[in-house]
């Protein structure tokens, strides 16, 4: 990835802050015995983390498939993750040090939350694009440090930023990125059962076929613009077999899952659930009108 382009884009910011008090490098810091006597200030993109597809309301991120041309297909995402950026200051005073961090670190700040998207990594012909976007800069952790290097002594400070946003991952081949699944499970949705929906709600899934359907990694959502979405766990459909997918929290069996939500999924005035296997792709889908009719159910046309 190349995080280095994040460095660049702030030293411009990072040296209005500070002016002569001290010269600004991008990259890791270089520590030798000189630096100590003259004051640096080293910015760098230090890593970065993937969050492990759960956003912080706890939402499990998944794939979409791609409007593509013919002959291509893709799928997107957007990942929660991470980047951290690095100030480490090098002064031959305390107070020239606190001076250097007080200037620096709301113009790092401000840097930070107005920086353009960065593309991380990119191919010439765009079938592999990774852009770091949505994201929120704050101050993780500020730290002073005295070090003596042979005759010299000097004083570090790092001042540490987190930027979390996600990673906009988009993949794109010709011919495909992976073979779809030859079968999926045929879906029905209990949308409006008496009473309140969230006890009742569910989505039935059904393997008609005389083989197993691994399931894991697939998922379940509504058609919605963010649409809400249930991450299979490590789960076989058997043979002929069911299980019924509550929108409500319970515990897990042979013939019932539950996403766990506290509020119902289905809208009454008609909806649509679609099925995107573990790569992306959508392998079925079922909808239905306001007055309950179903609209459409099977592999999506091709």
């Amino acid at each position: 990835m190349k995080l280095g382009a994040i460095e660049t884009l702030l030293l411009p910011a990072a040296r209005r802050a500070v002016g002569q008090l001290a010269s600004v490098h991008a990259g890791p810091p270089v520590i030798t015995p000189a630096t100590g006597l003259k004051p640096q200030v080293f910015l760098h993109a230090a890593r970065y983390e993937d969050l492990g597809g759960v956003t912080a309301d706890g939402a499990r991120v998944a794939r979409r498939p791609l409007r593509l041309p013919a002959n291509l297909e893709g799928y997107a995402v957007e990942r929660p993750a991470r980047l951290v950026v690095e100030a480490t200051c090098f002064g031959p005073t305390h107070e020239l040090l606190g001076r250097l961090c007080a200037e620096l670190t709301p113009d790092l700040l401000l840097g930070l939350e107005t920086l353009p998207d960065p593309v991380l990594a990119v191919l010439s012909n765009d079938s592999v694009r990774l852009q770091f976007a949505d994201f929120a800069a704050v101050l993780r952790s500020a730290e002073t440090h005295w070090r003596r290097e042979g005759d010299a002594a000097y004083y570090v400070a790092r001042l540490v930023f987190h930027l979390d946003g996600f990673l906009h991952v988009r993949l794109t081949r010709r011919g495909g990125l992976a073979p779809r699944p030859a079968v999926a499970p045929r879906l029905s949705i209990a949308h409006d059962p008496e009473g309140a929906d969230l006890p009742a709600e569910h989505v039935l899934l059904s393997n008609d076929t005389a083989e197993p359907m691994p399931l894991a990694g697939w998922v379940l959502q509504d058609a919605a613009r963010r649409p809400h979405r249930y991450v299979f766990p490590d789960f076989t459909l058997a043979p002929g077999a069911s299980v019924r997918l509550w929108t409500r929290q319970g515990r897990d069996d042979a013939e019932n899952l539950h996403w766990g939500r506290r509020q119902a999924v289905w809208n009454n005035t008609g909806d649509t659930a679609v099925l995107l296997d573990g790569n992306g792709f959508e392998v079925a889908r079922v909808g239905y009108a306001p007055n309950g009719a179903r609209r459409k159910k099977g592999r999506p046309e091709e």
